[in-house]
């Protein structure tokens, strides 16, 4: 087995979750491809049933296959700790005790030493002091202090040693601490198959699983120019991963789908004409057996073997004084029973159609009938010395009963007579369901186990944990518990909240869209989030300046841009510069591959507009008299800019639904145009050159009854 050190490559953020995609590159051995290959490293939380392999050659060439993917833990065992050197302990025992002798009589000595005190002679009390000797006090003084000092500094010398020996001692002595355990993870082993006309001088092996523990949201930064014609949009992405490993250095994907979801394939049901036929079996699969039971059927019953010692042939006597059992005839005709056929038999008979009838009594109960069949012919053909051995025949036996369906009247023609008759038909073979096609993780259960005779199905965790047991039966490790810790600290990111002003994606009109990372990324999982750049495109931008003077008469900056027909853009805040100069922060809309949308910068203060009204009332009509309410407003723009500019200038006109209240527009300079979207609502579009002015005018008058009056004043203009 050829152990491999793969790397991450690639990774795939889905709205919940990622798809890690590791490669390794490696060469024909000497000796030749490996029948198998094992890479390690993996973390524990990936999803077992989500690994895929797959095998590319970038050198050219092929013939490699894979052919079985395996999982496995993956754990360094840990060396024995070596035991203590006892040959050298004794040796540093009596140093140490040679030590300390010496260095107790030192100090014993030195305290003698310290005891050489010059005394002054006695001398009577009425009598003059002795004569003091200075010169041999002097000598006494002095060699005390040479004694001391040579003492002290070889006290301090035997200090060094004792307390060198006594740690190169406790060094020995002490039990050395059992190191730490080493980290478990998960390994795949890739089962290999060479085609004879294999040729392929670099493989490189692709492993993809799945990982729960990742998120990401979009942002977006909108670079106008300064004459607002052009805009480069970069799109960010805000990753959150707590995965159990690092991404270096990897190729970046985003998705807004789920890692996996169900989705229903539309089945066209076909319309045949003619006689309805019975659907074709599906090849490839047979059901299985009907009573997978009577597989251990002799398990259960293990008879008591038994064997009958041979008596010797008696050749005188009445040939026909000791008979002999039925069985044995049967046995030397037949043969000896064979249990697993018997077991056969039963199985077929359990599965037989009503119609047919098996007879599953023991050879001694249907011996005559057997008998009566045809095989007196072949013991009528035995020896004459075999034939005057045995016993003569007993009478015939009756033959089995026949049961219900075979003694049921005839009836005429080809069915069977009853008007309870109904042909049954066959019963459709059983479906495979996914689990039963799982062939790798399939086992069957022991004679002593639940399930017995029936394919079980394990997970590939269980797989793992009973190769584990077979590999490491006294391992400290809890290999349940660190599963189910790192699982646990797999999903912090999906805990953590998204940043301020940010969304997670959702599809798009029931789309889902992928975007690719221009650059490679390092991102740690921290379970933390981090902006990493995504990709760029310029867009072309037009510039509108908005005002609906009824409402207020600031002048708000809109910008038309159009999105990219490859480019589909979810909804996430926006940071818009000019040039370097900040500008905003708004929020960006969902935007379909190709749609247009605006944006708002604002308002823009060297734009003044002013609106006047005018109002008058008059009445016509002596029997049946009108009122009639004329409107004008007057709308005027100044343009403070070094540029022209394009003001769009909205205005609401009063709808009605009563038959005798009638709305004229009277005049209107420039004409307006309608907008689709709001109804009652119109627009001037004006084009005001850089310093100049521009007017729009309406006058509109409401015709109504005399004895009607407006709610809320007949004076609709302010």
């Amino acid at each position: 087995m050829l152990a491999l050190d793969s790397k991450i490559s690639a990774v795939t953020v889905y709205r919940r979750g990622a798809v890690v995609t590791r490669e390794v590159d490696f060469r024909q051995p000497e000796e030749g491809w490996p029948q198998q290959v094992r890479l390690g490293g993996l973390p524990l939380a990936l999803a077992d049933q989500s690994l895929r392999v797959r095998l590319s050659f970038p050198e050219g060439g092929a013939g490699l296959l894979a052919t079985d993917l395996r999982l496995e833990l993956d754990w360094q065992e840990p060396e024995p700790v070596p035991a203590p050197d006892l040959s050298a302990i004794k040796p540093l025992q009596a140093e140490q005790r040679r030590l300390c002798s010496r260095l107790e009589n030192l100090k014993q000595d030195l305290a003698r030493v310290e005891n050489l005190n010059p005394t002054a002679p006695s001398s009577p009390s009425d009598q003059a002091p002795a004569a003091y000797a200075v010169q041999p006090r002097r000598a006494l003084v002095q060699m005390r202090q040479k004694l001391l000092s040579e003492g002290l500094a070889r006290r301090s010398q035997l200090a060094e040693e004792l307390e060198r020996v006594t740690t190169r001692l406790q060094e020995l002595t002490t039990p050395l601490p059992s190191p730490p355990p080493a980290p478990l993870y998960k390994a795949v082993v890739v089962t290999l198959r060479q085609t004879p006309d294999a040729h392929c001088p670099l493989v490189r092996l692709h492993l993809s699983y799945e990982q729960a523990g990742a998120r990401w949201s979009p942002s977006y930064t909108l670079r106008f120019d300064r004459d607002f014609t052009l805009a480069e949009l970069s799109m960010q992405a805000h990753l959150c991963q707590s995965t159990g490993e690092d991404w270096k250095d990897v190729r970046l994907e985003v998705s807004t789908a789920e890692v996996a979801a169900w989705k229903e394939l539309p089945e066209l049901a076909s319309r045949r004409i003619g006689r309805q036929q019975a659907r074709p079996a599906k090849s490839g699969w047979r059901p299985a057996p009907p009573n997978t039971d009577t597989l251990f059927a002799d398990f259960d019953r293990r008879p008591t073997v038994q064997v009958r010692p041979e008596e010797p042939p008696s050749w005188g006597g009445d040939p026909f004084a000791q008979p002999v059992p039925q069985t044995e005839v049967l046995d030397e005709l037949l043969g000896a029973p064979d249990p697993f056929a018997a077991a056969a038999v039963a199985a077929f008979a359990a599965s037989a159609e009503p119609s047919i009838q098996v007879d599953l009594r023991s050879p001694e109960d249907r011996g005559e009938t057997m008998l009566r069949s045809g095989l007196m012919r072949r013991q009528a053909k035995a020896e004459p010395e075999m034939m005057r051995m045995r016993a003569p025949a007993p009478a015939p036996v009756m033959a089995a009963p026949m049961r219900p369906q075979a003694m049921a009247p005839r009836g005429g023609g080809g069915r069977p007579a009853g008007p309870a008759w109904q042909p049954v038909a066959p019963p459709p073979p059983p479906e495979p369901t996914s689990e039963q096609l799982a062939y790798g993780l399939l086992y069957m259960a022991g004679a002593k186990e639940p399930g017995r005779g029936h394919l079980q199905l394990r997970s590939p965790l269980e797989a793992c944990l009973q190769l584990w047991k077979e590999r490491y039966p006294h391992s400290p490790l809890d290999v349940l518990r660190l599963v189910q810790n790192a699982l646990h600290e797999s999903v912090r990111a999906l805990q953590v909240n998204a940043p301020a002003r940010h969304t997670f994606p959702k599809d798009l009109e029931g789309f889902d869209y992928l975007y690719s990372g221009e650059h490679n990324i390092d991102l740690p999982g921290d379970a933390q989030f981090h902006s990493v750049p995504l990709l760029t495109r310029q867009l072309s931008a037009h510039l509108l300046w908005l005002v609906v003077p009824k409402v207020t008469c600031d002048v708000f900056r809109q910008t038309s841009l159009e999105s990219m027909p490859d480019l589909a853009v979810p909804t996430g805040p926006v940071d818009v510069y000019v040039g370097n100069d900040f500008l905003a922060t708004t929020q960006l809309p969902n935007v379909a591959p190709g749609g247009n949308f605006s944006l708002g910068l604002g308002v823009d203060q060297s734009i003044k507009v002013v609106r006047n009204t005018g109002f008058k009332e008059s009445t016509t009509g002596m029997m049946s008299s009108t009122t009639q309410l004329r409107q004008e407003v007057t709308v005027e723009a100044a343009n403070q800019l070094s540029r022209e500019v394009r003001l769009e200038i909205q205005e609401t006109l009063p709808q009605t639904d009563a038959a005798e209240i009638k709305v004229k527009i009277e005049s209107c300079e420039p004409a307006w145009d309608p907008i689709s979207e709001k109804p009652g609502v119109y627009r001037w579009v004006l084009r005001i050159p850089a310093g100049e002015s521009k007017r729009a005018s309406l006058a509109y008058s409401i015709e109504m009854p005399a004895k009607l009056e407006l709610v809320g004043g007949n004076r609709r203009e302010e």
